[in-house]
């Protein structure tokens, strides 16, 4: 989940502008431990103009002394050089009017700005509100048609995947048959991904409008303009943001299988997952495996947090109907490994009793 950050900068110590012109538009900043990759950073002027200035997003977290920017000429006084770590910074933009000191404290700041400090509630809001302003004024109406058949199709997942694969990352109808819904677009010319966006209201005028924006901003602008019906289908897949990283072998899949290195096709029944579920069997049961305790961040250190399979004790496979799950009774984690032997043999799932046994495990 992307955190937002208020950092203050001081002009007579260290020149910001300059940097950010030598390095490409990204800068090295003094380490805080809990500011991570892919936060949002808003840099406040504590001298001079006494304003947020500009946004940043953090794109590297672990900046050594040695790897960092040779940016001594930027800073005024060597006394302000660290030797310990560092994060890595790339400027999103300046704002054209900096938001003001007096401005923040009328919108919910509590604080003098003395080191870095969350932003939340009230007054993440307010920043937001001011920031997209333009963007909440101009957004194109939707336009909804009434075809629903592409629509019905697919379930609210792919219907996620289609949506912030052309809000965000802009890509054609045909791509996103292609890489999204796993379809030949030679074949389907991009009409499933236009009737499921056309069923929405999407068009062309909305084709990357928000290319620059994270999902979490672009959420809050679909919320403020109205558009709850297509912030629903992000939101049931805003949990799990790296779904398609750590997404685990369906459960049903059949091969036609021809000799080595010639090309196979691989048919597959696909059961829709709801990323919602995933999250709240996390809050449950955590992220530790129920069958031999292994834990991806004790032994991974940050790279391994939050990653964790999910285990459907009961297979969806084993329906053809939708039914009903129940993350404190249906659902557990798993690491890897356990996952893939719970399923080695294609027509019997091993229990994590049965598992525990046979690692020797009580």
């Amino acid at each position: 989940m992307t955190t937002y950050w208020l950092i203050p900068s001081d002009p007579l110590k260290f020149d910001v502008r300059g940097a950010l012109g030598k390095f490409g538009g990204c800068i090295d900043w003094k380490k805080n431990s809990a500011i991570q990759y892919n936060d949002i950073i808003y840099l406040y002027e504590a001298k001079n103009k006494k304003a947020i200035i500009a946004k940043f997003i953090v794109i590297n977290d672990y900046i050594t002394y040695k790897t960092k920017f040779k940016d001594e000429e930027f800073w005024k006084a060597k006394s302000n050089f660290s030797l310990k770590g560092y994060f890595r910074m790339q400027l999103v933009s300046f704002f054209e009017k900096p938001l003001t000191k007096e401005w923040l404290k009328e919108n919910g700041l509590k604080s003098n700005i003395q080191s870095a400090e969350k932003i939340k509630g009230n007054l993440l809001m307010n920043i937001r509100l001011k920031e997209f302003e333009k963007e909440i004024k101009e957004f194109p109406a939707l336009k909804k048609s009434s075809r629903a058949r592409e629509f019905n199709q697919y379930g609210s997942e792919s219907i996620s995947d289609v949506i912030e694969a052309y809000l965000i990352a802009g890509k054609s109808h045909r791509k996103i048959d292609e890489e999204d819904l796993d379809l030949n677009s030679n074949q389907t010319k991009g009409y499933p991904t236009m009737g499921i966006l056309h069923y929405l209201g999407l068009d062309d005028r909305h084709k990357g409008i928000f290319h620059y924006l994270n999902k979490d901003e672009s959420n809050f602008i679909l919320r403020q303009v109205g558009a709850l019906e297509i912030l629903d289908y992000l939101d049931d897949n805003t949990s799990y943001t790296k779904e398609k990283e750590i997404k685990v072998i369906n459960d049903i899949e059949t091969v036609i299988r021809a000799k080595e290195g010639k090309k196979v096709k691989v048919y597959t029944y696909k059961h829709e997952r709801k990323p919602k579920l995933r999250a709240r069997a996390i809050e449950i049961h955590g992220t530790t495996c129920k069958v031999c305790r292994f834990n991806f961040e004790d032994y991974y250190g940050e790279l391994g947090r939050d990653f964790i399979e999910i285990h459907h004790l009961k297979p969806l496979s084993s329906s053809d109907e939708e039914i009903e799950v129940n993350p404190a009774t249906d659902l557990v984690p798993v690491c890897s490994n356990c996952h893939r032997m719970i399923h080695r043999k294609k027509d019997e799932i091993v229990s994590i009793e049965e598992l525990k046994e046979i690692r020797g495990i009580k």
